[in-house]
């Protein structure tokens, strides 16, 4: 709990820190919603079937100069998770992890009109875990079992991806797809098991031009 606090504190005085550059710079707030497609990777990951999910949030972006590169840190609730059968034992398992993930995101675009700017970008992520659950049911019987894995509390790895924002006089509209790669191990456990979080999503986002 400590070292949640911890990296807690730390993401808030990096975004306040962030705040107070965005006061002098071209900057834009608002709010973006996306489907999230989720699973697991690494060397000890078993073959699951990804699991679908939603994220929303906040984003406040700042862009010096003409907007070809932008900073943008977001505040996202996001589900993540996944699920397996396992035929020898006909049992169907279920995990599901609700995070508060904060992406740190830079962004390099190419303006069209100072209106299109089509984009790239990558950067770290940190999320909260908010809450999990683990399901096992007996396929023939339907009868099932509920319980805590332990899952770390703190995920953290990066983030990748392309998209476009359209920019008028007032207004920033915002379409991206991303992928995001976990770098800590999903489970508490004395040996590393190497399985991390994994996933792909697509975001909408509509915010105001403050400056």
């Amino acid at each position: 709990m400590k070292k949640r606090i911890q990296y807690f504190i730390l993401t808030l005085v990096v975004m306040i820190i962030f705040s107070n550059l965005i006061q002098a710079q071209k900057s834009a707030f608002g709010v973006k919603a996306g489907f999230v497609n989720s699973g697991f990777w690494g060397e000890n990951t078993e073959i699951v079937n990804r699991k679908n999910g939603l994220s929303a949030g906040l984003f406040f972006s700042f862009s010096p100069g003409l907007g070809i590169f932008t900073l943008q840190p977001e505040f996202l609730f996001a589900q993540k998770g996944a699920s397996n059968t396992i035929p020898i034992l006909n049992i169907k398992e279920e995990i599901r992890l609700n995070y508060l993930e904060v992406p740190l995101l830079f962004k390099l675009a190419i303006p069209i009109d100072q209106t299109f700017f089509p984009h790239v970008f990558a950067g770290p992520y940190s999320a909260f875990k908010i809450s999990e659950s683990y399901n096992a049911v007996q396929l023939d019987t339907g009868l099932g079992s509920s319980y805590s894995r332990e899952v770390n509390g703190l995920d953290y790895g990066a983030i990748f991806g392309a998209g476009l924002d359209v920019k008028g006089e007032r207004f920033v509209f915002s379409l991206d797809g991303r992928f995001g790669l976990g770098a800590n191990e999903l489970e508490k456990a004395n040996e590393p098991d190497d399985i991390k979080n994994g996933t792909f999503s697509f975001n909408v986002g509509f915010g105001t031009i403050l400056k």
